[in-house]
């Protein structure tokens, strides 16, 4: 850190400072109430919109950015976006481990790092007369695409973008104290690799394989469904 963003940090903090003296001197900050929402004065508007611009701010640092809306007692929105750039950087892998035959990895994608990532999440609760509450809840993932890299053999492997979704119910007593809901993962059913392919058949000297173009790699879960049953004691 040079001394020129240390004198930036402390002039604009003490011009901050300065004006929030100026404009609260005569305001009674003594109390909760004071120094709540600047003497409850402003609205859930200028207050959440502070919040949201100092997250893009940090975003813009970070790359991840996370937003959580109730607009009824009963409806959640979640939308969480995060941005990735990542790129190697003075990396040489020796191909099949031999050192005098070296593969540069400079200026490619890391593993699992793609561009783009966002959820978007939706929530709807449900409260009956007797007391017990019904809840929905559904989401869907976008990734744009990322690698995965075989350092020995200096390969990249590339998972295309894709969308994975899961939705969920709940029910639960009036008591609290019991519920049951089922759930679906992944209602696509596409899978996404997790690995980088290996043992490829039939390779240079390999003559073993009756499937063409094979390899072993590790993938996510396809489509899952199931049910939960829960007692709190």
């Amino acid at each position: 850190m040079n001394v020129l963003t240390i004198l930036s940090f402390l002039f604009f903090t003490g011009i901050v400072a300065v004006l929030s003296w100026y404009k609260t001197r005569k305001q009674k900050i003594d109390t909760l109430s004071g120094l709540f929402l600047a003497n409850r004065s402003l609205s859930f508007l200028f207050v959440g919109g502070a919040l949201l611009f100092t997250n893009i701010n940090t975003a813009t640092i970070i790359g991840e950015n996370e937003l959580t809306y109730k607009p009824t007692h009963a409806d959640e929105f979640r939308l969480s976006v995060t941005f990735l750039k990542s790129r190697y950087k003075d990396v040489v892998e020796p191909l099949h481990g031999v050192v005098s035959d070296p593969v540069s990895f400079n200026g490619k994608s890391l593993d699992d790092t793609p561009s783009v990532a966002m959820i978007l999440g939706y929530a709807h609760e449900w409260t009956f007369a007797a007391g017990g509450t019904f809840r929905a809840h559904a989401e869907v993932k976008y990734s744009s695409s990322y690698v995965k890299a075989d350092l020995s053999d200096a390969v990249q492997y590339r998972q295309p973008s894709f969308t994975r979704s899961n939705v969920d119910i709940r029910y639960t007593d009036a008591s609290g104290k019991l519920y049951v809901g089922a759930y679906v993962l992944n209602v696509e059913n596409k899978l996404q690799i997790t690995s980088n392919p290996i043992d490829f058949f039939p390779g240079p000297d390999s003559s073993n394989s009756s499937i063409p173009n094979a390899a072993v790699v590790t993938v996510t879960d396809p489509r899952t469904w199931g049910f939960t049953v829960g007692v709190k004691f």
